[in-house]
């Protein structure tokens, strides 16, 4: 009987101890991520810093308490990240450029491909996501701020970047990174959640013209940075916002697509439409992969090969450097590396994901189920459409940070999505048991 009663105690002490465990886990993976995304603009070490920081929280988080965690309850949906990256690590060996696969390989698996597990932990309910609103204000706010700095004394407070030329009568601010472009195209849409931080009993105006203020310096930088994939991104972020919480209609959006076809033929020479095509991803980097895409069209030449696989036929970019490393374009690279079947396989997984979440967040608004909730979680589900879009002329899909953050905005769609669903199967067990 006292036996007994010992191995009840070892037992519950060892349950207590992996409990604890896993908190502190959790702890120390929200601080990894949130370094993350708050220094994001600031350099690599903080990015590394945070990276490692919450995969070493993740995996210890899972090792003491998976059984409660969000990706336990996704459960069968996490084939489509399955094999992407089973495709991705093949191609990395699969290829005329084993070296340069491998290195991409090693460079994504640890600061990348892991956020996307994070992101569905983050999301743990309404005040996870406020906490991730309010960084990603923060961050568009600071950076913002940099950009107006940079403006005006010619380089920016963190890292003195310098104001770039475009043309003789333009420039481009890049604040103290220069890729914030594409950053602010995200983080501004996620900010916007900042409204259902601030106090709930203002009034609606108010909140958003808080909101508004704190934002606006990133606006300035993101309008600044003449980035046009990053206009391409926050509008349509922007148009499906509009569209998931005041519903479908034409004539609600002719306006939007008025203006962004005023501004390709007569807006800044930046944004025309025939400055567009006399762009160098037109001219020569896309049917550049499209060339390669023929001599290697099932499987492709391999992971981050577009560079080594082009030159190989020859081929020589009119307005870029020899060097280029990606055609800017994330579905014609998946094309030229990966072949049809990579191609199919990256929209297979954009797919299903996206019209997963977005089925629900749409459900969620549409039913009054917490619009509060719901409303903040559909700014992080646009900011990942308008990833997808901006997608279409940006960076290598390989690229670190950029991968990095797409996949911790769609792992918090998801895992908000999973939360609400595990919350609502809860309430029907209380329910049932009362009855």
């Amino acid at each position: 009987m006292v036996r007994i009663g010992e191995d009840t105690i070892a037992l519950c002490s060892k349950a207590i101890n992996r409990i604890n465990i896993a908190r502190y886990a959790y702890n120390l993976l929200w601080l990894g991520a949130g370094i993350f995304m708050l220094f994001l603009p600031l350099g690599r070490s903080f990015r590394e810093t945070g990276a490692l920081l919450a995969l070493v929280g993740l995996i210890l988080y899972y090792c003491g308490d998976y059984r409660s965690s969000n990706l336990k309850r996704f459960g069968g949906m996490i084939w489509p990240y399955v094999l992407l990256l089973g495709l991705i690590i093949f191609k990395c060996f699969h290829t005329i450029d084993l070296e340069g696969g491998l290195d991409t390989l090693w460079s994504v698996s640890y600061r990348s491909f892991p956020f996307f597990f994070v992101g569905i932990e983050l999301a743990r309910g309404k005040q996870k996501l406020k906490m991730l609103a309010f960084l990603f204000a923060v961050m568009s706010c600071y950076e913002g701020l940099d950009g107006v700095y940079q403006y005006v004394t010619g380089v920016d407070l963190f890292r003195g970047e310098p104001i770039r030329k475009l043309y003789a009568d333009s420039f481009r601010l890049t604040g103290s990174f220069a890729r914030v472009g594409n950053v602010l195209s995200i983080s501004l849409v996620i900010g916007m959640g900042l409204f259902y931080v601030l106090p709930r009993d203002w009034p609606r105006w108010r909140s958003w013209l808080v909101t508004a203020l704190v934002l606006a310096p990133g606006m300035y930088l993101l309008i600044f940075t003449r980035t046009r994939s990053s206009y391409v991104g926050f509008a349509v972020a922007l148009l499906l916002l509009w569209v998931l919480h005041r519903g479908f209609d034409w004539k609600k959006i002719l306006l939007p697509l008025a203006v962004g076809f005023g501004l390709a033929f007569f807006g800044p020479q930046r944004v025309t439409f025939s400055q567009v095509l006399k762009d160098g991803r037109i001219t020569d980097l896309w049917p550049f992969a499209i060339e390669v895409f023929k001599n290697w069209p099932i499987l492709g030449s391999g992971v981050d090969t577009y560079n080594p696989a082009f030159r190989s036929l020859g081929l020589v970019p009119s307005q870029d450097s020899i060097t280029i490393p990606h055609p800017h374009n994330i579905y014609l690279q998946f094309l030229a590396e990966t072949g049809v079947i990579g191609f199919a396989t990256l929209l297979l997984f954009l797919m299903v994901y996206s019209l997963w979440f977005l089925k629900r967040i749409a459900g969620g608004l549409r039913q009054g189920q917490d619009k509060e909730y719901w409303g903040l979680l559909s700014f992080f589900g646009c900011a990942y459409m308008g990833y997808m879009a901006t997608a279409i002329s940006a960076h290598s899909f390989f690229r670190v940070w950029w991968l990095g953050l797409s996949m911790l905005v769609l792992g918090v769609t998801l895992g908000g999505c999973v939360w609400a669903e595990r919350e609502k199967d809860e309430v029907r067990f209380v329910r049932s048991g009362d009855s």
